[in-house]
């Protein structure tokens, strides 16, 4: 017989959250409740995160725990090497130019990457979006005289940007048969970091040239590994697992060359070779250290001591079988047909048999835009369901007792209330807690700075207070940067003249 002590034992917890953030968010504060105010002794290992989609939430996950007040190591399998920014995002994201697309958005885009940007040297990107929008850069590599397109394209915008730097004034001056106004808009560090960009300019234009020509996949390969070499990273300086596995790949396509010996197009080339990319995922993280982020799998029930599931929304899991038509065996089961309904229901119950002592389930109950309750996966549903068949006393509601639907918010006034068994660990330094007793307390110290970086003492004489929030109370206001217009302006509009 289960009594109601049994169910707020914390054993069993069903959390009903807005957004898949707020799933992640709940999660932290529920680990650290665990740790803090139960007093258990666990360690970051004992605990497992099981996912239904992995890579729609592994960038809260890092959002969440990287940036949280109380620091969990974990780690994150099944995860595809193309959803974050490494060298495979890079690497196709830069394959996806081409001559066709080369506008002045998509080029600044690869800047977004942080390894392009060390191997470079750049920093200051709000410079260069300056700098690109006044070069007048638009779209094209190259341009053509007879349209004037070439005015808009970047290897002028280069020109008028090194000129600039070159050359005081902005008088007209005419080099290689065109007619140039330099830019001169930066000196100093700001010249450099201008030259920086415009160094990665003509190599990333060099390696795009490069593809005109039809080569066989030996040399599609060779030319990968010096995309890599030149614009993201050197292969001195990079060893870890990325950089690993794009070397198998592409010994796995030198393989092919025996077969294929004919010389194919780069489109053709890239169109393999990036699915090859985009259908790889991290499984080797598993269980390696910390905590164990993966997603809803067979043969991952090993037993932890905190199991939990996120994303047990009712249209996610148990997943649906597409069914298609020409598939023969639909029409006559048979006994041992794979059936993934069943499979995901008797994973649901391993997982459930893998928890030796908490069980942690999070769905998205309510819609964020409308407020509208939306129900848990079936099975969800069916554990209750169980669990209420287990309580005499008809008087006790399961339900009741083991959901908890959380604000849309982390930082809403219900976490606040003393009577609430609502809690909250996220920005604890920055947020009031329910249970302080209103007396004023010592600011914190101001953080050590032992090593200051010359860009850093720079930023700082330019803006202390923007300094002061970045680097000490850890505030970053975004700035709206407007996307860099693709067209050309024929007529300045009444803004566009008053500026």
């Amino acid at each position: 017989e289960i009594t109601e002590n049994d169910l707020k034992d914390g054993s069993i917890t069903v959390n009903a959250c807005y957004t898949t953030a707020r799933e992640v968010e709940v999660l932290y504060n529920y680990l650290v409740h665990l740790i803090d105010q139960r007093a258990e002794n666990l360690s970051a290992r004992d605990i497992v995160v099981l996912v239904s989609d992995i890579d729609a939430y592994s960038p809260y996950i890092k959002a969440v725990f990287n940036s949280a007040p109380h620091k969990f190591p974990f780690t994150i399998a099944d995860e595809s090497f193309t959803i974050s920014d490494n060298l495979f995002s890079t690497l196709k994201s830069v394959l996806a130019l081409s001559e066709d697309n080369f506008k002045a958005e998509e080029v600044l885009q690869l800047l977004d990457s942080n390894a392009i940007r060390t191997r470079f040297s750049i920093t200051n990107i709000e410079l260069i979006r300056k700098a690109v929008d006044k070069a007048n850069i638009r779209f094209g590599i190259e341009g053509r005289k007879e349209d004037d397109t070439i005015y808009v394209s970047w290897k002028m915008g280069i020109r008028r940007i090194i000129y600039g730097i070159c050359m005081s004034g902005e008088d007209e001056y005419i080099a290689e048969g065109h007619l140039t106004y330099p830019l001169d808009m930066a000196e100093g560090e700001d010249s450099f970091e201008l030259i920086r960009f415009c160094h990665f300019a003509e190599v990333l234009i060099s390696t795009i040239e490069q593809r005109k020509n039809a080569r066989t996949i030996t040399e599609w390969g060779e030319y990968i590994e010096q995309v890599v070499d030149k614009l993201i990273c050197q292969a001195e300086e990079n060893s870890d697992e990325d950089y690993q596995r794009l070397l198998q790949n592409l010994e796995r396509l030198y393989y092919l060359n025996d077969v294929v010996t004919d010389k194919i197009s780069f489109d053709v080339f890239k169109h393999s070779f990036v699915n090859s990319l985009s259908g790889q995922t991290r499984s080797g993280a598993f269980a390696t250290g910390g905590i164990t982020f993966c997603s809803l799998i067979p043969m991952r029930s090993i037993p932890f001591k905190v199991v939990a599931l996120l994303g047990l929304n009712f249209d996610k899991f148990p997943r649906k079988e597409t069914r298609v038509s020409f598939n023969l065996m639909e029409q006559e089961k048979r006994k041992g047909d794979r059936n993934v309904k069943e499979n995901d229901k008797h994973l649901f119950l391993e997982t459930v048999l893998s928890a030796r002592q908490y069980f942690y389930i999070s769905y998205i109950g309510q819609s964020s835009k409308d407020n509208t309750v939306l129900p848990p996966s079936v099975l969800a549903d069916e554990l209750i369901d169980y669990i209420q068949s287990g309580v005499r006393n008809e008087k006790i509601k399961v339900r009741q007792a083991l959901v908890t639907t959380h604000p849309l918010h982390s930082f809403s006034q219900k976490y606040f209330k003393e009577e609430t068994s609502l809690y909250n660990y996220l920005g604890e330094s920055k947020i009031y807690n329910h249970k302080a007793d209103g007396r004023n307390t010592a600011a914190p110290d101001p953080p050590a700075f032992n090593e200051v970086s010359i860009d850093s003492l720079i930023s700082f004489f330019k803006n202390p207070f923007k300094a002061y929030y970045n680097n000490v109370l850890q505030i970053r206001y975004e700035q709206d940067n407007v996307l860099l217009p693709e067209n050309e302006v024929f007529e300045p509009d009444n803004l566009q003249s008053w500026q």
